[in-house]
């Protein structure tokens, strides 16, 4: 790193309305990383006022429930911004992008966006923006995205694909996942984990049809479900469930630490991956699927192009169409079948994580983003 760098830039603002303070990519991944080399603060929702860990200043934002919550977080980050002596801001959220111009414009300081995913093709499937209305901001988010690379010092995009929606070239960090050392076998208590998002769009009725199947062939399967629950559908998937009478075969856990969601994975046998053909999903990162390869176990993955190439390439796991729930629970019921091509799937996997799929290559990146900025 250039010496004359280090001295220019002393301390990072980062900074997120939408996602919690230990989103596994803000917090575990960049921030952290970023803590290595400089001063950082983390500004995100949280249940606490302020902690600091792993050299990392987490100043804790009011937790929210309904999208109109966001506009007091917004005001908050704003009032915190114009006090800061920071050198570089870096935000996670579409709607932050209004300060970030105001950031350029009044502290004549170094913004970067970190652009999650596809925003322009997700509001398409936004539920709360009404469905007149969703062309119309598809529209007006892509112009806003395309002057904001003009605006702002750097964007930071996470799969090669959203290139091609830009002009300049970006920095593409993906979302590999951080190498650990998983000595501890535990007992895999669980045939099969989801970790993440959990609703419609992401295949949790197809997961509960397929468990469906596999209890009236008289399989005594358990499946743990870990991630935030859409709040639009949380009591159609509970009484799913119930319908279905396999509340003992699909366990509800919603979001918990990361650490403590990773612990659940070492003791499940199959890591499912199941998301809908939707059209960000098909050329994004399914970060999680990494996240079971690294923990040595199988996946069963959605037969999307590029999704089916990473199956294909190491031989981890199982392709599906995610639309079908009887699929689903035939692969299951062959990985369970067959332990000991379900373990060398498993460590498949692992290799293709240990040796290419992690995040210490993508933190070389963002040093050398904020080496270059």
């Amino acid at each position: 790193m250039p010496e004359n760098n280090s001295r220019m830039i002393n301390k990072i603002f980062m900074f997120s309305s939408v996602h919690r303070w230990d989103d596994t990519r803000i917090f575990h991944k960049e921030a952290i990383s970023l803590a290595k080399r400089y001063t950082i603060e983390l500004h995100a929702p949280a249940d606490f006022t302020f902690r600091e860990l792993n050299n990392v200043k987490v100043v804790g934002l009011p937790l929210w429930e309904k999208v109109s919550d966001r506009k007091e977080i917004r005001k908050e980050i704003w009032d915190r911004i114009k006090k800061s002596d920071a050198d570089i801001f870096h935000f996670h959220d579409p709607e932050l992008i209004w300060i970030g111009i105001k950031i350029k414009f009044f502290k004549k300081k170094k913004v970067i966006y970190d652009v999650h995913e596809n925003y322009s093709e997700t509001i398409k499937t936004k539920y709360w923006i009404p469905t007149s209305a969703r062309y119309i901001s598809f529209i007006l988010y892509r112009m806003i995205e395309v002057i904001s690379e003009y605006i702002f010092d750097e964007l930071i995009l996470v799969i090669d694909d959203h290139q091609r929606y830009f002009r300049k070239e970006h920095f593409i960090i993906k979302n590999f996942p951080i190498l650990m050392h998983n000595d501890k076998k535990e007992q895999k208590i669980y045939d099969a984990i989801y970790l993440g998002s959990v609703s419609k769009e992401r295949g949790i009725f197809e997961i509960i049809s397929a468990a469906q199947l596999l209890v009236q062939k008289n399989l005594n399967i358990k499946i743990a479900i870990i991630g935030p629950i859409d709040s639009e559908i949380h009591s159609d998937i509970v009484k799913n469930i119930r319908d279905k009478q396999i509340d003992n075969n699909v366990i509800l856990y919603g979001e918990m630490e990361f650490r403590q969601a990773l612990d659940y994975v070492n003791k499940s046998k199959i890591g499912l991956v199941t998301l809908l053909p939707h059209k960000n999903y098909l050329v994004s990162i399914a970060t999680k699927m990494y996240e079971y390869m690294a923990f040595q176990i199988p996946i069963i993955a959605s037969d999307f192009p590029s999704w089916r190439k990473i199956v294909s390439d190491t031989n981890c796991g199982i392709c599906v169409n995610s639309k079908n729930p009887l699929e689903i629970a035939n692969a299951i019921q062959y990985l369970l079948d067959n332990e000991e091509k379900s373990k060398q799937m498993g460590m498949n996997g692992y290799y293709a994580v240990m040796h290419k799929y992690n995040w210490l290559n993508e933190e070389k990146k963002l040093f050398e983003l904020y080496d270059n900025i």
